[in-house]
């Protein structure tokens, strides 16, 4: 799942991330969960596979209220998620300019030749460097990844930076 889950992450920029805020012990738990994508999207249907995944997994002690509208504006979602009006979801970091600094690492172009190589760097990355997780406050993190190369092109000509030149 996660390896097309990267595949099709193709908008410019995008570094979601998976939130879940902490809640009690119940005898069933039940996660709100929120996506402000289309539910035909890559990451709606991956986000819903995690929850039938956790209700086999837990023999249906634990299950998700898959909301039919996103709680909030994609830009608030994390915001949402840390105020408990939904229990999970996934942001695009890149929608709070200057907000999350740290992860902006996995945007540089050149990292890797795939999304997930760089994904996974980037999710090693993530667990070694508390930097990255007190700019989650208020949340627990499951997982991060990044999308795939890009395309570096402009509209006048070969263009050179240094060194590198392309046509």
């Amino acid at each position: 799942m996660a390896v097309s889950l990267l595949s099709v992450a193709r908008v410019a920029g995008l570094l979601a991330v998976l939130l879940l805020a902490c809640g009690g012990a119940v005898a069933q738990v039940v996660i709100t969960v929120s996506s402000w994508l289309p539910p035909a999207h890559a990451l709606s249907e991956a986000q819903r596979d995690w929850c039938a995944l956790l209700d086999r997994k837990t023999a249906g002690k634990a299950r998700c209220n898959v909301l039919t509208r996103a709680v909030s504006a994609p830009a608030g979602t994390f915001d949402a998620v840390r105020q408990g009006q939904v229990d999970l979801s996934f942001t695009a970091q890149g929608l709070t300019p200057g907000r999350f600094v740290t992860p902006q690492l996995a945007e540089f172009p050149f990292l890797g030749d795939t999304a997930e190589a760089v994904s996974v760097g980037y999710q090693r990355s993530f667990a070694r460097t508390p930097a990255m997780a007190d700019e989650h406050k208020g949340v627990k993190v499951l997982a991060v990844f990044a999308q795939g190369p890009g395309v570096a092109f402009n509209t006048s000509g070969p263009c050179c930076a240094g060194t590198i030149c392309w046509h």
